[in-house]
């Protein structure tokens, strides 16, 4: 009997201590329990939820994925491991769609389940990788195949606002230095990383290969001492802004927009703010999404809106727009006793925001005297494109304006504002995140807290923004790593189907023509 006819089973007796790792995972792995293998997926699902979350750290993220890199070299079933890898997803994505439950609760479970189809995906790539040239060169394409299954997911072009971009591996490292490297190549590099440090810490452990350690930690010390960042040292121009959370509730804004007095008592809480916020140098106040109780048409403001926003040199305010019959989430932007069009929403919230018209992609910066602003709004802060294309348009600070309140006591309002400084540091801008029921905070191009106030509670956060100006290597060419990723995965499919083809024709022209008499 030839090795190239043998069965793994008739292979395995002939195995012994002295055996590469390589031969003993490839053909000599026991089959674990299906209980263990689930084990270890849901294990790495609680790590990688606690990582998301704010009672958390992105440090559990680095050693998450071990439990299910377990599970995944210890089955040969390609089910198997799409359910290792769907299973390990659910860490992600219940905490970054439980914001749908106080709304749409059916949509939570339906939203879980579906996106999770790609990290189903990369557990069974895995297992078919490493059934067809092994379990080492499975374990070193594993990174590139969720970076590059991430990315493909995350694409508007393809999938438009449905696209998962909430769920990237990268989002869990806010608070490490890894947070750094979103300026180099969006969050795509930082994810690459994370899931090199998890095979890299895997290997060392389970087959005592330590080559991958050193490199790792090198890098880790280059993102460190040589942050990926662009920055103006000598910028001329700077701005104060101030955001103000009024802190009203769902229903209290609901009933603004019906009930005269509700509408009155709003306003004078943003006046009040605005004020405060005016006396302590603002030169420019952000109010959060759709505040305004009445519906702008042909940019008229009613005077009690007028009046809140007398003592204001400049703000950026968000209400809902008729114009054309057509709706449109927007920001208007006043000063000098004048309103104008600044923003309108381009990516809109499935479902929940149907009635509404997407803005175009070629929105202009809003320019104040030497300092350009570009407000988004909402779910548009999850999308890096959009801010890379307000950076490219030359703005020298990023706005967003949302409003979570929709979301009850869930992790999404702190989901959203963490994702907001990723926004910052890919594009070396200050970002501004207006929340009206809060948190809301300006961070630094470091993606670093300059100010913030906390969730439910009324106040305002207050800074001066220089006018940086310079581009990132992302801001230049875009989420490099991903497109990488993918080029990659498709050269091995490639590989993969040559092999298969090249293979039949072998078996084709060894076959006799005639069965023998």
């Amino acid at each position: 009997m030839s090795l190239n006819n043998a069965k793994p089973a008739q292979l395995r007796p002939h195995i012994g201590k002295n055996s590469t790792w390589r031969e003993q995972t490839i053909d000599g792995t026991a089959k674990a329990s299906l209980g263990l293998l689930l084990a270890g997926a849901i294990v790495t699902a609680l790590l990688l939820g606690t990582a998301s979350r704010p009672i958390g750290t992105g440090y559990l993220a680095w050693t998450a994925l071990l439990p299910m890199l377990f599970a995944l070299t210890s089955t040969r079933s390609l089910l198997l491991g799409s359910l290792v890898g769907w299973i390990s997803w659910l860490g992600i994505g219940t905490t970054v769609f439980e914001g749908s439950l106080p709304v749409l609760p059916w949509a939570f479970p339906v939203l879980v389940a579906v996106s999770g189809f790609w990290w189903a995906a990369a557990g069974a790539l895995f297992v078919w990788t490493r059934l067809w040239i092994g379990t080492f060169a499975a374990l070193v394409t594993f990174p590139f195949v969720l970076v590059a299954l991430e990315f493909i997911s995350s694409q508007r072009l393809l999938f438009g606002d449905f696209a998962n971009v909430l769920g990237a591996l990268g989002y869990t490292q806010f608070d490490t230095p890894l947070k750094d490297l979103a300026a180099l190549s969006s969050v795509s590099g930082i994810s690459l990383l994370v899931v090199g440090i998890n095979v890299a810490i895997f290997m060392a452990l389970r087959f005592r290969v330590f080559s991958g350690l050193p490199l790792v930690g090198v890098l880790i010390l280059v993102v460190i001492l040589m942050p990926w960042k662009a920055t103006d040292a000598h910028s001329t121009s700077s701005s104060t802004v101030a955001i103000v959370q009024g802190a009203f509730s769902k229903e209290e804004k609901e009933a603004a927009r019906t009930d005269e007095q509700a509408a009155e008592s709003l306003l004078q809480r943003y006046a009040s703010l605005s004020r405060e916020a005016v006396d302590r140098g603002a030169q420019m106040v952000v109010w959060s999404e759709t505040i305004l109780p009445e519906v702008v048409t042909d940019l008229t403001l009613s005077e009690r809106t007028r009046e809140a926003l007398s003592t204001v040199p400049a703000a950026f305010v968000g209400a809902q727009e008729f114009s054309g019959d057509s709706w449109f989430n927007s920001v208007f932007l006043w000063s000098e006793g004048m309103v104008s069009s600044a923003y309108r929403k381009q990516a809109l919230v499935p479902i929940r925001e149907a009635e509404y018209t997407a803005g175009g992609p070629n929105q202009n910066p809003v320019d104040m005297g030497e300092f350009s602003w570009s407000p988004l709004v909402c779910l548009d802060s999850v999308f890096p494109s959009l801010s890379r294309n307000a950076a490219m348009r030359g703005t020298n600070a990023i706005v967003y304006l949302t409003d979570d309140t929709f979301a009850g006591d869930t992790s999404a309002a702190y989901v959203h504002v963490r994702n907001t400084a990723f926004r910052a540091v890919e594009t070396g801008r200050y970002a501004v995140f207006a929340n009206e029921s809060g948190p809301s905070a300006i961070f630094d191009e470091r993606g670093e807290i300059q100010a913030y106030v906390p969730r439910g509670v009324e106040g305002i956060a207050i800074a001066t923004i220089p006018g940086l100006s310079a581009m990132t290597p992302y801001v230049l060419y875009g989420d490099w790593v991903g497109i990488l990723s993918v080029a990659i995965i498709a050269s091995l499919a490639l590989l993969a189907t040559g092999r298969s083809v090249r293979g039949a024709r072998r078996s084709g022209s060894a076959r006799p023509l005639h069965r023998p008499g």
